[in-house]
């Protein structure tokens, strides 16, 4: 099914890092670097015929995920789980079209997704965007943030959140998951 949705985007280029994702509720989740809309030239044609081919199997339906940060460093991958979260459901399955960045790698890895981005390490990021906790990484924080690999970065927001406060990123307040979606909705394309 994943590939399949990234022969209806027609996506040619993995410089534009398309993100599609299963999740345990049997929806698929869709997304790029910082986000996407259905106004994107070809979504709700892409949204179309994948539940032409695939809506009996995907009953949890499909959707986009915007983007969750005001920031940029909203990394397609980390879109997407941040979107599920909102949701309530687990991705099962991802597959980003480029190769994913060390921080998105480790997240992904940590929540047992399995992974079928092309393999190796993406290009080094400035900046990182968590996809559960309001919080912004990079390699432009702090001296002491750049001296931490994205591995270190990330398993110190996870262990200790309280405590990376005053280390790396900046931090806001919220009750709600960060996520942001739209559900795909043939209707609509009337």
């Amino acid at each position: 099914m994943i590939k399949y949705a990234f022969k209806c985007l027609a996506v040619e280029d993995a410089s534009e890092n398309w993100t599609v994702a299963i999740t345990d509720a049997s929806s698929m989740i869709i997304s790029r670097a910082n986000g996407v809309t259905w106004g994107v030239a070809g979504m709700r044609k892409a949204g179309r015929e994948i539940m032409q081919m695939h809506g009996r199997t995907l009953t949890g339906g499909i959707y986009i995920a915007n983007k969750f940060t005001k920031g940029a460093s909203n990394h397609s991958e980390m879109c997407i789980l941040a979107a599920a979260e909102r949701l309530g459901e687990r991705v099962t399955d991802l597959e980003c079209g480029a190769q994913n960045c060390g921080a998105c790698g480790s997240v992904i890895q940590a929540k047992g997704i399995t992974n079928t981005s092309p393999a190796g390490s993406g290009r080094s990021q400035t900046g990182w965007s968590h996809p559960y906790v309001a919080v912004f990484i990079g390699t432009q924080k702090s001296d002491e943030a750049m001296r931490l690999g994205w591995w270190e970065q990330v398993e110190l927001l996870d262990t200790d959140p309280i405590g990376a406060r005053g280390l790396i990123g900046k931090f806001s307040t919220s009750d709600q998951p960060l996520g942001k979606y739209v559900k795909y909705e043939e209707a609509d394309d009337a």
